[in-house]
C-alpha cells in the first residue's frame, strides 16, 4: 500500500507543479546557464543510454519482454535527448537549434512507444505479432535517423516547424505521447 501511495505521489507532484506555474507565472523563473545545461544534459543522457544498452545486452533471452523493452526505452530516451544537450545554444553552437525542442518531443514519444509496448507484456508474454528484437531494431534505427537529421540536416526539422501555420505536430506529439504514457502506466501498474 505504501509503495502505491509513493508512486501516486511521485506522479502527481510534477502535475501539481506544472499547474501551479501555469496559474502563477511570476514564480516560474528562467535562468540561462548554457554550459551548465550542456554538461548536465549530455552527461546524464549519455550515461543513461550507455547503462540502458548494457542492461539490455546483459538481460539475456530469459528476461521478460517488459524488462528488455523498459531498458531499451531508457536507452532511446537517453539517445534522443543527447541531441538536446549537444544543441544547447551558446555551448557548442552559437545559435538556436531545432533539435532542442524536437529532442524533447521525440524523447517523450519514443519512450512512450516502448513503455506502451512493454505494457502489453502480460501473463502469456507479448502478443505473437510483436517481436522484441524488431522493436529494438526499429528504436535504434529511429534514434540514429533522428540524430543524423539533427546533426547534418537540421533544416528539415525547421522545414517541418515552419511549413504549417498551426503547430499541429506539437499538439499531436503531445497528446499521442500522453496517451502512450498513460496506457503504459495503467498496464504496468497491474
Amino acid at each position: 500500500m505504501a509503495k502505491k501511495l509513493l508512486i501516486l505521489f511521485a506522479l502527481f507532484i510534477p502535475a501539481y507543479g506544472l499547474i501551479f506555474f501555469k496559474l502563477q507565472p511570476q514564480f516560474d523563473l528562467t535562468v540561462s546557464v548554457p554550459l551548465f545545461h550542456f554538461y548536465i544534459v549530455t552527461f546524464t543522457t549519455f550515461s543513461a543510454a550507455v547503462i540502458s544498452l548494457l542492461l539490455v545486452s546483459s538481460l539475456g533471452a530469459e528476461a521478460r519482454p517488459r524488462h528488455i523493452l523498459a531498458a531499451a526505452a531508457f536507452a532511446v530516451i537517453g539517445g534522443v535527448f543527447f541531441s538536446h544537450g549537444l544543441a544547447t545554444p551558446n555551448a557548442l553552437i552559437d545559435h538556436a537549434h531545432p533539435a532542442v525542442s524536437w529532442s524533447a518531443w521525440l524523447t517523450l514519444f519514443g519512450g512512450g512507444v516502448l513503455f506502451a509496448i512493454a505494457g502489453l507484456d502480460g501473463a502469456n508474454g507479448l502478443p505473437r505479432w510483436i517481436s522484441v528484437r524488431a522493436v529494438i531494431y526499429c528504436a535504434v534505427g529511429g534514434v540514429l535517423i533522428y540524430s543524423g537529421v539533427a546533426a547534418f540536416a537540421p533544416q528539415l526539422l525547421d522545414l517541418i516547424e515552419t511549413s504549417f501555420v498551426a503547430p499541429w505536430h506539437r499538439t499531436a506529439i503531445f497528446w499521442i505521447s500522453l496517451l502512450l504514457w498513460l496506457f503504459a502506466a495503467f498496464r504496468l501498474w497491474r
